[in-house]
């Protein structure tokens, strides 16, 4: 199969077999990169610089996988970079915002959110600390490389602190908090981690999603049907009586929820069960408060602080008066003190 022998040419840099399957006429683009090569000798010479060790143009050691685009076979390439122990995802753009002076803070958000979410807590952060406030990938003007994985996520956020200096305080909205105890607990350099209503349920009679979430969410976005989706996470996910739900159809904001709606699957992906990954939080030893809004759900209050005896240096703190929502006014000087400690 054609698509097999690339993938092998590529993954052993072998440029003779790659330009060999090549037509005379063949052009190669890769955006959102601006460069472009047409014709078989331009790209063989482009793959030449970017797979030789001494060319200033070295890549690093890629790894290919198969997926589909468009309803086409098409391949995700994974790239080791010179000095890096792990393959992260090819030219995959993370957009960011970076504000403010002193140490890092980087703010991730949660489902049906992007950077727009974070930028009035980012405001409120920022005479102490350097925010950075990112659009998670597939949203915003982030980019979205197939096939989609938890570790990818976890990948850019591990670039971000890179991006930071190597080390940064960490901030996790909603399931950005379960993605960022994640990230935590396979060892980026997070040297201190809070939390605004991670969503976890503790207790045996908890709510719990269906098993197959992510597949069922996926089947909906791939047939079309945006809004099933957008409202099959409300309600088996998020929990919002099903009333409620239909009376959100016509909301103002229904178009941007529609709009992000793949990312939902990558959202069931990360909070699997709802369940406390409790042996994997064992394995987080950075200092971790751990917030929710005396208002929300009671189930809120009695998974955070769950979650925050779950941890070697876990901390709650309740919020009067708020629910869900992130009220800068209020969560940032909570923020600013621990942080800032």
């Amino acid at each position: 199969m054609l698509l097999e022998r690339y993938m092998d040419a590529t993954d052993r840099a072998d440029v003779a077999a790659l330009t060999a399957l090549l037509r005379e006429e063949a052009l190669l683009t890769m955006p959102p990169f601006p460069t472009w090569f047409k014709g078989r000798g331009d790209i063989a010479t482009a793959f030449e610089f970017s797979t030789d060790p001494s060319s200033p143009s070295y890549l690093g050691q890629l790894r290919t996988v198969a997926t589909a685009a468009n309803r086409q076979p098409a391949v995700a390439a994974y790239v080791r970079r010179p000095g890096d122990s792990k393959y992260r995802a090819l030219g995959t753009k993370i957009a960011f915002d970076q504000t403010g002076e002193g140490p890092p803070v980087i703010l991730v958000v949660g489902a049906f959110n992007d950077r727009s979410t974070g930028a009035p807590l980012a405001k409120a952060l920022e005479s102490q600390f350097t925010v950075l406030n990112y659009d998670r990938r597939g949203r915003g003007a982030s980019g979205d490389t197939l096939p989609y994985a938890v570790e990818r996520e976890v990948d850019d956020l591990d670039a971000l602190i890179r991006e930071a200096g190597g080390a940064a305080r960490v901030f996790g909205y909603s399931s950005g908090g379960t993605l960022a105890l994640d990230a935590a607990a396979r060892g980026l350099n997070i040297t201190k981690l809070a939390l605004y209503e991670a969503p976890f349920m503790v207790g045996d009679d908890a709510r719990r999603p269906p098993k197959d979430m992510a597949a069922q969410l996926a089947r909906l976005i791939s047939s079309g049907h945006r809004g099933d989706a957008v409202e099959l996470f409300q309600t088996r996910l998020v929990g919002i009586p099903e009333p409620v739900v239909a009376q959100l159809r016509h909301a103002p904001f229904r178009p941007a929820l529609e709009a992000t709606a793949h990312t939902l699957v990558y959202e069931a992906s990360i909070v699997g069960d709802l369940k406390l990954p409790t042996a994997q939080l064992r394995t987080i030893k950075v200092p971790t408060l751990v917030v929710y809004g005396s208002e929300s759900p009671a189930f809120m209050g009695s998974g955070a602080k769950a979650l925050a005896a779950a941890l070697p240096d876990g901390h709650v703190r309740a919020l009067d008066g708020q629910t869900h929502d992130i009220v800068p006014a209020v969560l940032a000087p909570v923020l600013l003190d621990f942080f800032g400690d």
